[in-house]
């Protein structure tokens, strides 16, 4: 559905729900994978539920393609000259590789986001806290995804910290000889 001339809007839809199927039945033109920069997509921002994207490494230049997902629905904004009665082959490339990849995916697929979040809680004793996204925030760094707290204060409580903490707490220092 076109709502602007740079937008596309897919009702009905989330990307925790949205396929290969999904994408072609909205697409103007067939979906070519196998290009080599096909899964170059980064985003220049990304945030809970949107992104602007680009592919630096596209052969022909590739415009910012901002996706926003709302309650039920996916609004995909591309500024290309593509008549927007369809999906430009822009969006199409931005909504596979959000599907496909995992580090972009978590930042629109709650389910996946809360099941990654409370992985980490767990070493903070918040693994079963209703709602992982009110304790930790989600950060995207090179091609990886960082869950950090969003208290300063918290303390994971694992191996790794233990040993910090006994390094910490006990001193290795050597009494003097009698």
């Amino acid at each position: 559905m076109q709502i602007h001339p740079e937008n596309y809007l897919i009702e009905n839809i989330t990307i925790s729900s949205l396929t290969y199927s999904n994408i072609i039945s909205h697409s103007s033109f067939f979906v070519e994978k196998s290009k080599r920069s096909f899964y170059d997509i980064h985003p220049l921002l990304i945030e809970i539920n949107s992104g602007l994207f680009s592919n630096a490494s596209a052969t022909l230049e590739f415009p910012d393609v901002s996706v926003v997902q709302a309650e039920n629905s996916i609004l995909a904004s591309c500024p290309c000259q593509k008549p927007k009665k369809k999906l430009c082959e822009h969006a199409v490339q931005v909504l596979y590789n959000i599907v496909d990849r995992p580090e972009l995916r978590i930042f629109f697929d709650k389910k996946v986001r809360d099941l990654k979040i409370k992985m980490v809680a767990n070493d903070y004793g918040l693994g079963d806290v209703k709602n992982p996204d009110d304790y930790f925030t989600v950060e995207y760094s090179n091609k990886s995804v960082l869950i950090k707290p969003k208290i300063n204060e918290l303390i994971a409580i694992n191996a790794s910290t233990t040993e910090r903490f006994r390094d910490a707490l006990i001193t290795k220092k050597k009494l003097p000889a009698i």
